[in-house]
This record gives structure tokens, sequence and C-alpha cells, in this order.
């Protein structure tokens, strides 16, 4: 099956212009490092763990991050714009959480817990996918198709047969800036009322009040998540009949995966030949 013909399937739920793909289909798909307990320190090069994952930025956390002293190939090295996804995860509800790599002055690699999606095209926003991967329904998707024993494993395979609605470039960006401006409206609104509790808090408590705060900061999860289905419903933001098309895209990812596949062809010939 190629791009063009499994990409073009539309569903009536999709707003005009839209198209549904796969994360298989728009990237490649590719597991961290492993190394020994003796590699990791402070020497070597800087490696994203999965404690870094989490955040409510779509972007990887930087900070406390360890380095492995080991030889790797420079296709372990992250570019601006990777998609990482947990891999395994001691809670169940933490595998497949997604997270944005933005570039540093100094190489970055990625731990064998996680799995790297990088784009083949330019013509998909990264944030816009992270977006719909952190969406209450896709997260659920990729959770139930996750497997546990010990820890909860999600595999390549299993990721790459996520659906992804494709929108136009530029309704691509319209919808990831609208949906930046409301998070940061509530995000501002959140931190007001956890002033506010801290204030009153303890008079509530001493008047034995039902006011849960769970329950309070609960509905701006619920606000976030309404904003996000509006966004992938086609509702969020108004749709231009002046939107390039997606065909070129399509024309484009088809090309990409057919010489990525000839490049792997020759790269196993090399090697036989050694």
């Amino acid at each position: 099956m190629n791009v063009e013909e499994s990409t073009i399937v539309k569903k009536k739920s999709t707003p005009s212009g839209w198209i549904w793909t796969t994360v298989g289909e728009i990237a490649t798909l590719k597991n961290g490092i492993n190394f020994t307990k003796n590699e990791k320190g402070t020497k070597g090069i800087p490696t994203i763990d999965v404690l870094n994952m989490y955040s409510d930025s779509p972007y990887v956390k930087l900070d406390n991050v360890y380095r492995v002293d080991k030889k790797y190939s420079d296709d372990y090295i992250l570019k601006d714009g990777d998609i990482l996804f947990v891999r395994s995860s001691v809670k169940r509800e933490g595998v497949g959480w997604a997270t944005l790599f933005r570039a540093e002055q100094e190489n970055i690699t990625f731990c064998g817990f996680i799995i790297r999606a990088r784009l083949l095209t330019v013509g998909i926003l990264p944030s816009y996918l992270i977006y719909y991967l952190r969406s209450k329904k896709v997260r659920k998707e990729i959770i139930d198709s996750s497997s546990q024993v010990t820890i909860t494993n999600i595999n390549q395979l299993s990721l790459s047969k996520i659906k992804i609605p494709l929108a136009p470039f530029s309704e691509q960006k319209r919808m990831v800036s609208k949906i930046e401006e409301l998070f940061s409206q509530i995000d501002k609104s959140e931190e007001f009322i956890k002033k506010i509790f801290g204030v009153v808090g303890e008079y509530l408590i001493k008047r034995k009040s039902k006011t849960d705060k769970s329950e309070i900061f609960g509905q701006f999860e619920k606000l976030r998540e309404g904003i996000l289905q509006k966004a992938f419903d086609g509702d969020l933001v108004p749709q231009n009949s002046d939107d390039e098309t997606l065909e070129k895209i399509l024309e484009k990812l088809k090309q990409e995966k057919e010489q990525l596949i000839q490049k792997q062809k020759e790269s196993r010939r090399s090697k036989n030949v050694k």
C-alpha cells in the first residue's frame, strides 16, 4: 500500500479539504539507544529519558538530562521537530505520551524507552500533531493499543497505525496559533485561581466545605480538551477556500518515502558486498 492509496481515503466527519493518514505514512519511527549503567553519567552525549517527557508544554524538558558515553550513529541524533513517544511506562496512563523536540546547540539523543517519529515532509506542522496526539480520544486509542506486564509498553507498529486527520498546512498553522492563544488564557486563569485557593483554602477547610480542589482544577482540563476536540473537528478556526490543497504534500510524501526505501536497499546491498 503506498502513501497515495492509503491517505486519500476520506471520512464523512472529515472537514472539507482534510484527509486521513497515519503516523506510519507521514513519519519514520526509531527506538532510542540502549546502554549500560556504567555508560550513563556526566560524560558523553546528552540523552533524553522518559522523565524528561512529561510536561504540559508541547516541548520536551531538557533540565536534568543525563549523558551516555558510548559510540552511536548519526541516525540517533535528534533534529528540530522530531516527535518523541514514551515507549515504556511504569504507569499505564503514561505510555505513548508525545512530546516535541526543539533543537539545541549540542547534539542530543534519546534512550531506548522512547520512540522517535521523524516527519517525511515539511508540509506537516509538528506541533499540530502533538496537540492531536494529546487529545483525550487519541490518548485512549494509544493506551488501549499498548501491552502490559510489569510495565506498559507500546511498539512502532501500534504507533504507525494511529490515524491522523490532516488539514491544509496554512490551516494547521492557524489552528496551532488559536490553540496556544486559548491555552495561554486558561493557564493564566488557572494560576489566578491557585492564588485565590491558597488564600481561602485554609478557611474552607475550617468550614469543612465540600469544595474539592481537584474538581475545580479539573474544569480547566475539560476546557483544554474541549478546545482540542473543537480544533480537530474543524470548528476552531474558519476554513479558507484559498488554502493550498494536500495533493502536493501527498505527492512529496510519496516521493520521499520511495527515496528512503531506495536508500535502505542500497545500504543493505553495500553491507552484503562487504
